[in-house]
């Protein structure tokens, strides 16, 4: 069957990165798959019926979580220039969510260890992978790493507290949710994203609003130095999975009356609320 999808915005065209390799410059979720886009030849790819997508920096790679029969997740990745895959030495069964660093050297993710949830992190060349929220004795389940601009730092969260840590596993901060927001309206897939310049955390999480089966999610911002915090998505939407790119925030998104997800994008200072694809969720995309 052909993939049927919607492309509205074009973006920057810098894909080379040599003579025989190709880049992808976003990927997404449609119909069970997995779908690269390329902007220089105008076609989306299926790659795999798999899940939890997330393009590597470069356009390269793309990281996504493996679902087998017998109920397993692992973490894959696959070359999408030769489509060798690999399957991430995580020591785990039961882990989701792959999420690249920026500088392409290492991926963070969900495990499920010592029956609680923790954040793995494992470097690109695929060697022993390291829990980075150790520190904590495995007392406090941890959700939804995200990384920093400068790949050094990784915020995760666990519904109550928002950690920052080291990629080295040392704590660095601490931030109580109900500084910015309300406790009961996070989720374990609520996502804490912190700008270029760190003064500010986008994140999603629950809001009461009437006209949905149960109360929707919407994107915010919270800045750092004022300690106020900003509605950025419209009422009437559904908005989840932000993935920050620049002073852009990327998510999935449907209105109360939609049957299906589709893509888009707003600016941080909440300008600029526009469709960028329709029939999609997971999107993330190339930032090299």
């Amino acid at each position: 069957m052909r993939t049927t999808y919607f492309f509205i915005m074009a973006f920057s065209l810098s894909f080379s990165y040599g003579q025989n390799t190709k880049s992808f410059d976003y990927c997404y979720s449609h119909d069970g798959g997995i779908y690269v886009y390329s902007v220089s030849s105008k076609k989306a790819e299926l790659v795999i019926k798999q899940t939890d997508p997330y393009l590597s920096p470069d356009g390269t790679k793309l990281a996504y979580t493996t679902n087998s029969e017998n109920g397993n997740r692992q973490i894959e990745v696959m070359d999408l220039n030769t489509k060798q895959k690999t399957l991430l030495n995580t020591n785990n069964t039961n882990c989701y969510g792959p999420v690249w660093s920026p500088d392409g050297e290492f991926i963070v993710y969900n495990a499920f260890i010592n029956n609680i949830w923790q954040i793995g992190i494992i470097d690109k060349d695929n060697h022993e992978p390291v829990i980075i929220t150790k520190s904590q004795n495995y007392t406090t389940e941890n959700f939804s790493p995200t990384w920093s601009a400068d790949s050094k730092k990784i915020v995760v969260q666990n519904l109550d507290t928002v950690y920052i840590f080291s990629k080295e596993a040392n704590l660095i901060e601490k931030i109580p949710v109900n500084t910015f927001a309300n406790q009961d309206d996070m989720t374990s897939f609520s996502r804490f994203c912190l700008t270029k310049d760190e003064n500010k955390i986008v994140f999603d999480c629950s809001v009461d609003e009437p006209g949905f089966n149960e109360p929707p999610g919407a994107i915010f911002v919270f800045d750092r130095k004022t300690k106020t915090t900003k509605r950025l998505t419209p009422k009437g939407y559904w908005c989840s999975q932000p993935f920050l790119k620049g002073d852009r925030i990327y998510f999935t998104a449907s209105k109360k009356d939609s049957k299906f997800d589709n893509i888009f994008s707003i600016k941080t200072d909440g300008t600029e609320f526009k469709l960028m694809l329709k029939n999609a969720s997971d999107f993330t995309s190339k930032i090299k």
